[in-house]
């Protein structure tokens, strides 16, 4: 087989992914498979500042621009820094078109798209046909560039020692000691990113688990979230809701500690297989808001969708998945 590019220069490689954590966990792969190929590749991480708490320590990159907090527009970043490859995972027209005028030698993305001149690397697959997972899809562009076949590595994260100090503070001082007690993270929110599964049947999810189990339930979720995390609380009002008290770096340090995390489909449900924390995951069945394509990258997981059924329209109705259904895998993973 032989290679499109000579895989022993030290290229300068720019991979843009300037949108949510799910799709930031979902891309690290290829940072991981570019510097197995080459440890000696520049790998440049064009993202949004959002996703900074992921990125902190991540061994496969050497350098990221947060696109949003960056004096310099995305042309003057594209021109300075002088990349020799980049790589499109969600393409975006201003980005590219920043890239095809500084004249980056190598530019990788979709063919499907209006703007897919822009490329001179084009991979022809519809993502929404969810034939792979995102990630395995982001990896196809670089195997598509290199001619290779390359082993997708799920991402693997780690709380920071920072974060984690400062989470033992605000909990153990207040609610119970993440050390020495046991519990589960519950994140009712998603961004409305897919369709959800509901904040009153999370509430009578917690209200079993508490009545069958002895590990605590705390709820998370951002300032935005905090209406639904208040129906879960209503509902069932043992569990603990931290939803708009945590930055994101102390949610990753709490979800690092838990016995399992349970949520709609969320970036945050990636950061919490990435963590190892095992995971379940309730997703509609509709082929670009599926599992197959974003469900998490672990062995440490049980997904849960609604029924299919023989009219369409119902196979995404969340309601269809029993408290009992996701009672059940709980219990599983706890026992």
């Amino acid at each position: 087989m032989k290679n499109r590019l000579n895989q022993d220069v030290s290229y300068k490689i720019a991979i843009v992914r300037t949108d949510g954590l799910g799709d930031m966990i979902l891309t690290l792969p290829v940072c991981q498979a570019l510097k197995e190929i080459n440890s000696n590749f520049q790998i440049t991480l064009l993202a949004s500042s959002y996703t900074a708490p992921i990125l902190e320590n991540y061994p496969f990159i050497d350098n990221v621009i947060f696109v949003d907090k960056s004096i310099n527009s995305i042309c003057k970043i594209f021109r300075e820094n002088k990349f020799d490859i980049v790589f499109f995972p969600r393409p975006k027209f201003e980005e590219s078109l920043a890239a095809f005028v500084a004249l980056t030698k190598y530019r990788v993305g979709s063919g499907y798209r209006w703007y897919s001149f822009l490329y001179n690397n084009k991979v022809f697959e519809h993502r929404k046909d969810a034939k792979f997972n995102e990630a395995e899809y982001n990896l196809h562009l670089v195997e598509h560039l290199f001619n290779l076949k390359l082993e997708l590595k799920p991402t693997k994260l780690n709380a920071s020692e920072t974060a984690i100090n400062s989470i033992k503070k605000k909990i153990n001082n207040l609610y119970f000691d993440i050390e020495k007690e046991n519990y589960i993270v519950i994140h009712p929110g998603s961004k409305a990113s897919a369709k959800d599964w509901s904040p009153v049947n999370f509430g009578y999810l917690s209200s079993e688990i508490n009545k069958e189990s002895n590990v605590k339930i705390v709820i998370t979720g951002v300032t935005g979230e905090i209406v639904l995390c208040n129906i879960v609380y209503s509902v069932c009002t043992e569990v603990f809701n931290l939803c708009g008290n945590l930055s994101l770096a102390e949610t990753i340090a709490l979800i690092s500690k838990a016995k399992l995390f349970i949520s709609n489909p969320t970036g945050v449900l990636h950061i919490a297989a990435a963590l190892g924390v095992p995971v379940i995951g309730l997703y509609p069945n509709t082929p670009h808001i599926s599992s197959k394509r974003w469900g998490p990258l672990t062995e440490k997981s049980t997904i849960i969708s609604p029924p299919q059924n023989s009219k369409a329209e119902y196979n995404d109705d969340m309601s269809q998945i029993t408290i009992q259904t996701v009672f059940d895998a709980a219990m599983k993973w706890l026992q």
